[in-house]
């Protein structure tokens, strides 16, 4: 039982991890075109 439960926990720590690694990916890209936008005008 633990150990699935411990599993189940690591699971959910690797998604939200992912998630928030795409999500600051996200916002470099933002940034970058943000930037990109500011220079180009």
């Amino acid at each position: 039982m633990a150990i699935a439960a411990m599993s189940a926990i690591v699971a959910t720590l690797g998604q939200m991890a992912t998630i928030a690694v795409a999500i600051m990916k996200a916002g470099e890209i933002v940034k970058i075109s943000i930037m990109a936008i500011l220079i180009t005008d």
